[in-house]
């Protein structure tokens, strides 16, 4: 279990509406690219490559290395997972 911060809270309140506008086009060829996935993907390696990226840029892991580093993972983070309920979305249609 992750604990989080009372920072991160605010963060992902705040940045909800601040990702990227993309027409659905781009947006989903970009989240394509950030999970490195090709067009026929899988639940099961959608949900690899989420774990991977999560893991990778979880704003929790760099509370330490200072508010700057910590406020850009957290951003990734919160595009990342913008990307990853876009592509489960796909899935279902």
């Amino acid at each position: 279990v992750i604990k989080r911060t009372a920072a991160y809270k605010y963060n992902t309140r705040n940045n909800r509406s601040s990702g990227k506008s993309y027409s659905n086009e781009n947006k989903y060829k970009d989240a394509l690219k950030l999970f490195e996935l090709d067009s026929n993907y899988s639940k099961e390696q959608l949900e690899k490559a989420w774990k991977k990226i999560a893991m990778t840029y979880h704003p929790d892991k760099y509370h330490s290395d200072g508010e700057d580093v910590y406020k850009m993972m957290n951003q990734k983070f919160l595009e990342a997972k913008e990307a990853y309920d876009y592509l489960s979305e796909q899935i279902k249609h």
